[in-house]
């Protein structure tokens, strides 16, 4: 989802970072596993509004 919505994903040890690519900030950060719906949430949220479509 973050790659389609123009973002760059990097891997880290315990986690995924998306970052966006004009100003290279972290809009967030994608753990692994997973602790639950909210979290997943979240983190789409956070994508959406860093590509201005939410």
């Amino acid at each position: 989802m973050a790659r389609q919505a123009g973002l760059t994903v990097e891997k880290g040890g315990k986690h995924l970072s998306v970052r966006n690519p004009d100003t290279g900030k972290v809009v967030t950060q994608i753990p692994h596993t997973l602790k639950g719906k909210g979290t997943a949430r979240d983190i789409v949220n956070k994508i959406l509004n860093a590509v201005g479509l939410q």
